[in-house]
């Protein structure tokens, strides 16, 4: 019992050591960037063996689904969330330009 030491989980339940988030922020970002998943369903939905009525149901609720997802993760995980998301984003993009900017030296 002497030696107690921090479980590896234990940054997300700290919210007052700086640099550090909490579950709220965790779980927000991962509804973020999940919301953004659900793009992936729209070719799906296309395939489905329903009438285009049931299609486009399905499509609006995955629509709502999407947006409602990430209307809770901003809101529980604030702006420093949304910027976090968006500066993967931006990363992630912009590593794609750097690429192309190699290839187009080459």
């Amino acid at each position: 019992m002497g030696n107690l030491r921090p479980s590896r989980f234990s940054v997300l339940f700290s919210s007052s050591v700086p640099g550090h988030k909490t579950v709220r922020f965790v779980v927000g970002v991962a509804l973020i960037a999940g919301s953004f998943l659900v793009y992936l369903a729209y070719p799906l939905i296309l395939f489905l063996p329903f009438s285009v009525r049931v299609k486009v149901g399905v499509t609006i609720a995955v629509w709502l689904l999407s947006w409602g997802g990430f209307s809770v993760g901003v809101f529980l995980s604030g702006r420093e969330g949304y910027e976090c998301v968006r500066s993967l984003w931006k990363r992630t993009s912009d590593g794609d330009k750097e690429v192309e900017k190699q290839d187009a030296n080459y």
